[in-house]
């Protein structure tokens, strides 16, 4: 297949034009017409995962996050993504990434993650950037926590709010979602008991802890590393095969 199929296989469920307007998603390196000889799915486009494409190979990396998000002024070896980018060309690898298009997709990566959680009536649609409703099994906010924490492989989770409150439904919304005071207004006014995301601001979190609000706040890659599964799935729907890249967290937790 020629990677403009394999982009049209994704576009399908995520259309580039769902992304949001900051966003880069799509083409990032390469060609739209490169026999494509193996394919690599990470949420990060890195150094390493480019060794690991060549070792496999890969020839087509598909990435969540975008390896060019911001405009490059130069390609050499004098910054940090200039210098992958230059690699993967050196190396004949096509990089593709489906970020915000794939979070508010139908069936896409928050849909994902409201599965995983166990939250089994969506509000939210094609679009949005979050996803909530009643919870499978109504428990406290500590157990509920600890549930999530399984149910996404997180290391670790933050909690805002008491721990013996319970909660009957929930939200999501991947990635930096906890920086967005409008999502948060809307999903607590919508009546949801708890909202699971990243990156979550400090004065949301003191906020929802004044009000009482709820919130359990996980790590940008334990949010979104479910994206690859999401992708392979997606992709052996129709019949392509790809192959995970190994990737570890850059959180590193210290005990003391």
């Amino acid at each position: 297949m020629l990677t403009k199929e394999i982009f049209d296989i994704i576009e399908s469920v995520a259309p580039l034009e769902l992304q949001a307007e900051y966003d880069n998603s799509g083409l990032q390196v390469g060609s739209l017409n490169e026999s494509v000889s193996g394919i690599m799915l990470c949420l990060d486009v890195t150094a390493q995962v480019l060794r690991q494409a060549q070792e496999r190979g890969c020839n087509l990396v598909i990435s969540h996050h975008p390896l060019i998000f911001k405009p490059v002024r130069r390609l050499s070896d004098s910054d940090y993504v200039s210098s992958i980018a230059t690699a993967a060309i050196k190396s004949g690898i096509t990089v593709y990434s489906a970020h915000t298009n794939l979070d508010c997709a139908e069936g896409g990566l928050n849909d994902r993650l409201a599965s995983l959680i166990g939250i089994k009536t969506y509000t939210g649609k094609r679009g949005d950037f979050y996803r909530g409703g009643a919870v499978t099994e109504i428990c406290t906010v500590a157990d509920f926590a600890a549930k999530v924490k399984g149910a996404l492989g997180a290391g670790g989770v933050s909690l805002v709010g008491k721990t013996d409150k319970y909660i009957r439904s929930a939200a999501v919304a991947s990635g930096a979602g906890g920086r967005d005071e409008d999502i948060f207004e809307l999903l607590f006014a919508a009546g949801c008991d708890a909202i699971i995301t990243s990156e979550l601001k400090h004065n949301l979190a003191v906020q929802c802890a004044e009000q009482g609000r709820c919130v359990i706040e996980v790590t940008h890659f334990d949010s979104e590393k479910h994206c690859v599964g999401l992708l392979k799935d997606i992709l052996l729907k129709h019949g392509v095969d790809s192959v995970a890249a190994i990737e570890k967290s850059p959180y590193t937790t210290v005990i003391n």
